[in-house]
């Protein structure tokens, strides 16, 4: 869920830019990011934090990663 969503503060089509972002990673490495953590704290680090990246840089081609992070 994107930050603004998360924040109920009103929220537009870049939120569902955010989603292409977070489901390309997970189909990229299988599973979604945070997944390790608890519900609550992914609330949290999605709202305090940076966005999530790829965990396995090496894998992917710059433009990949390029388009993860203009998604973010």
């Amino acid at each position: 869920m994107a930050p603004e969503v998360m924040e109920q503060t009103g929220h537009d089509f870049a939120a569902d830019i955010w989603s292409i972002g977070i489901t390309a990673i997970e189909l990229a490495e299988g599973e979604a990011p945070y997944s390790n953590l608890p519900a609550m704290k992914v609330l949290i680090t999605i709202l305090k934090g940076a966005p999530p990246t790829l965990t396995k840089h090496d894998k992917w081609d710059q433009s990949f990663k390029d388009f993860i992070t203009a998604c973010l």
